[in-house]
Parts: structure tokens; sequence; C-alpha cells
């Protein structure tokens, strides 16, 4: 029992009257439901992958090997010595010229960082020859990107 300034008072939990029980509404929901699929296929479709499938990396076996920040290009060089910069193809000629018109060049703006992926088949020739243009470039963020032992 509950008393307060001399009176008794009960607690009531009890419904007063025949009041029904609340009923769900599921439409917030499903718009919430609608919405986080739609920032899903927005942001899923925004994201692009530059790997070249065909190209095989090299075996890295240092245990501390770590993620790097994203590049902006991605350098990939097949087997067969055929060449591509951001899934544009380009010939070895072109390579320079091409970089600087993916922003590839140093400005006061920032410098971009250049990912290298070069076929494990491919000659280290070749690799130089990226990483003249990126040095000529003044490139100073330049990595070669590897896999693991157990990775294909």
């Amino acid at each position: 029992m509950f008393t307060a300034s001399g009176a008794s008072r009960r607690l009531c939990f009890e419904r007063l009257g025949s009041e029904p029980p609340p009923a769900l509404n599921f439409a917030p929901i499903v718009d919430i439901i609608l919405q986080l699929i739609c920032f899903y296929l927005f942001v899923a479709g925004s994201i692009q992958s530059r790997d070249d499938p065909s190209v095989r990396l090299p075996v890295m076996s240092s245990p501390a090997a770590v993620e790097e920040l994203p590049v902006e290009l991605v350098v990939n060089v097949r087997a067969d010595g055929s060449l591509t910069v951001n899934d544009l193809p380009v010939e070895w000629e072109g390579l320079k010229a091409l970089m600087i018109a993916q922003g590839g060049h140093a400005s006061a703006a920032g410098q971009p960082s250049v990912s290298i992926r070069i076929d494990r088949r491919q000659s280290f020739a070749q690799l130089d020859r990226v990483l003249t243009t990126c040095r000529d470039l003044g490139l100073p963020r330049v990595s070669i990107r590897t896999t693991t032992e157990d990775a294909p």
C-alpha cells in the first residue's frame, strides 16, 4: 500500500476499461531496411577493384606485412608484357604520359601513391622501367604488391 498525505492509495497496474493492445506498425521498419539496402547498393557500386586477375603476384614470406593506404594509381604488368594503369591499357612508351594524365605527378595538392602489380613471370627489367618512371615523376610513395605463400 502506498500512503501519501494521510490518504490510502493503491497502485493499479491493470488496464482501465477495455483498451485494445497497441498495434505494431511495420512501415517504419520497412523504410529503414529499404534505406539500408539502397545505401549498401550505392556504396558497393562505388567501390572499384583495379586488380587484374591474370597477374600472378610474387610470393612474400614476411609475417609483418600490413596493408597500406588506398592507392590512386595501380600499374599492372602482365606476363605477356602488356601494361595497364587504373584499368586503362597503355604501351610502354606512353606510360609516363598516362600516369601524368591520371594524376600521377607531384603537385602542391599532394602526391598520389602508386601500387605496382607485376606478374612473377616478368623480368626485373620491366619492374625497373615502372620504378624509373615513378622516380622521374617525383612520386615517393610507390609500393610493389606481393602475395603470401598460401595465396593462389
